[in-house]
Formats: C-alpha cells, sequence, structure tokens
C-alpha cells in the first residue's frame, strides 16, 4: 500500500492494495500468516507468502519500468497526482516534436539594448 503521512495518527492512502508479507530469516511462515492476519482484521489488504522473492523481483521491475517512463515523459502515474495538476519537471535537453534541437538558453536582446549605440 502506499499514502501519505499527515501526521502519526492520519495517512492518507493513495493506492489501496495488498501489503505482501514473507519470512525473513529464521522467522517461521506461520507466523508471517499470524501478522497478515492482524492487518486483514484491522481493516487493511495483506498477503502472506511462502517465499517473496518472486514477488519482490514483479515489484522492483514494474516499478523500475513505470517510474522511468514517468520521469522521461513528466506523466504522473498515479491519478491522483493527475487530479492535483503535478507535474514533475522535464530533464534538460531537447523536448519532442522540436525535431531533435535544444531551446537556445542565450539571453535576447532588448530594443533598449539595441538602440543603446546610436
Amino acid at each position: 500500500m502506499s499514502g501519505t503521512r499527515h501526521s502519526d495518527t492520519h495517512v492518507e492512502y493513495i493506492l489501496d492494495t495488498e501489503t505482501w508479507l514473507g519470512p525473513y530469516g529464521d522467522t517461521p511462515f506461520e507466523l508471517v500468516e499470524e501478522v497478515a492476519g492482524l492487518i486483514v482484521a484491522s481493516g487493511l489488504k495483506a498477503r502472506a507468502f511462502a517465499d517473496l522473492r518472486p514477488a519482490q523481483w514483479s515489484k522492483l521491475i514494474f516499478n523500475a519500468t513505470v517510474n522511468a517512463v514517468a520521469a522521461l515523459t513528466g506523466l504522473p502515474h498515479d491519478r491522483h497526482f493527475a487530479e492535483r495538476g503535478h507535474r514533475r519537471p522535464r530533464p534538460p535537453g531537447p523536448r519532442p516534436g522540436r525535431g531533435g534541437q535544444a531551446r537556445s538558453r542565450a539571453p535576447r536582446a532588448s530594443s533598449c539594448t539595441r538602440t543603446r549605440g546610436r
């Protein structure tokens, strides 16, 4: 699950998805199942895995892809950010639709500058 922490007692959930749990080290799977059950009993979503590694790899691949596309395009990858009008800053360099030409950053001369020598 994903959310924004506003205080110790207030979290605004952005993605209401399962929390994935798995055994770590010598933790027995039965304890993992018990913890997942407590999370579900509290009204949230949870899922216990006997081996969490496949789920971790799928999440890593998914997040790496989605975050890279969002960073390159400037498009929000979550509807909550899109609704609020949040935009990520574009990376420097040429922008799509400009024929690969980067915009010149040199200052333009104003009319005052051009007439100064007269």
